[in-house]
């Protein structure tokens, strides 16, 4: 195991703090049994070659090693291993939530940014180590050996398995064949939030794919007594245009719940309302007065530590389809709904939080302040 990776020139390779020396060891840390020693390897890892969330020069090496500790039965905690191929690959996984990634759009993007670089700027980039295609090359060995990832799903390991269903949702490439190892071992999870993770991971796949969707395979998720199954299930058969049976079912959703607490629902960075939130965004355009209406329900019952991904979905909203800032518009030529959403807003107490309503609010052309959005309001 690890036996070429000293063949790799990690001195001549640079991550966030400087040259890779250190890399080697710390992956080989990885392999011990020792848990302080490989919980620290991870850490330091993580800080090397995903530091913040960038990928460098360094990163996609590190890649294949991580692969072969997956393979083999010594390696303790790899659902920690999948989680850090998943970051490398996408960097955070969860704001590309709800549609999930579409891989050549994706290469598309990065190539594009490095092509759109100039000169002065790629050689500064190179002092730190750093390119969109350092990102594209971590991304392509990552997805390169997904069927590794595959195999993880038959481990007798619970972490491991729900770990591996999750990694293989961001690998659209795979889809003909992860869906089928993914939809076979729907029958084993009875418990809830395992089966939202592998019902959300199928959604992704199918999104992001050219495979028609089974519609026939969601449908008896609809009718879960489990909330949580019927919202994730509803997430993964929403399309443009939202269905008016999806959209109740994500709103009873969106009213349901703040956060998930399981260690079990892998797709748990964001709260669950903000899922359907930016489902609701994206796929309901045809719904606009019932999805505002239904956010301006919830804004009036959540804590101003959470209502900031909500407000914000209210201003795109709001926004869509206008040319100038909502603050160069008379209030009159709003819409009813919309001048609701604004009320809705300037009476929640949502200050206390960076950045705070607020602020997000005049990033998007909106009166920036309580005393602000009032004055505007009071206009009509």
């Amino acid at each position: 195991m690890l036996a070429t990776i000293d063949n790799i020139p990690w001195s001549s390779l640079k991550h966030a703090y400087g040259f890779a020396d250190d890399v080697p060891q710390q992956i080989k840390d990885l392999g011990s049994q020792d848990d302080q020693i490989r919980e620290s390897a991870l850490y330091e890892l993580y800080g090397n070659v995903y530091h913040q969330g960038t990928r460098y020069e360094a990163s996609p090496y590190v890649v294949p090693f991580i692969y072969e500790l997956l393979q083999s039965e010594k390696v303790a905690k790899k659902e920690e291993l999948i989680y850090f191929l998943v970051s490398i690959a996408l960097g955070s996984a969860s704001e590309l939530l709800p549609s999930g990634i579409n891989s050549e759009e994706f290469r598309i993007g990065l190539k594009n940014e490095y092509n759109d670089l100039t000169t002065k700027e790629l050689d500064k980039w190179k002092v730190y180590g750093l390119s969109p295609l350092y990102i594209l090359d971590c991304y392509e060995a990552v997805n390169k050996n997904v069927p590794i990832l595959q195999e993880l799903v038959k481990e007798k390991n619970v972490l491991i398995q729900d770990t591996a269903i999750y990694s293989l949702g961001w690998f659209p490439d795979y889809a003909k064949t992860s869906i089928p190892i993914i939809r076979d071992f729907l029958p084993q999870l009875e418990d809830e939030n395992r089966l939202a993770n592998a019902l959300l991971a199928l959604g992704l796949l199918y999104r992001n794919s050219s495979l028609v969707i089974d519609t026939a395979l969601f449908e008896p998720y609809l009718q879960s007594k489990s909330l949580l199954v019927k919202s994730i299930t509803a997430i993964s058969l929403a399309c443009n245009p939202l269905k008016t049976e999806i959209l109740a079912l994500l709103i009873e959703g969106l009213n349901g719940f703040e956060h998930i607490e399981s260690d079990q629902y892998i797709f748990q960075e964001h709260l669950l309302f903000n899922y359907i939130s930016q489902t609701l965004l994206t796929l309901g355009n045809n719904h606009k007065i019932t999805i505002i209406s239904a956010l301006c329900g919830r804004l009036k019952t959540i804590n101003q530590y959470y209502c900031t991904e909500i407000v914000e979905v209210l201003s795109i909203i709001i926004n869509r389809n206008k040319s100038l800032p909502v603050k160069n518009i008379a209030v009159d030529d709003l819409e009813n709904i919309e001048i609701l959403a604004l009320k809705t807003i300037a009476a929640h107490e949502c200050n206390g939080v960076i950045p705070d309503c607020f602020t997000i609010l005049g990033n998007e052309g909106f009166p920036d302040s309580r005393e602000a959005l009032l004055e505007y309001l009071d206009q009509s």
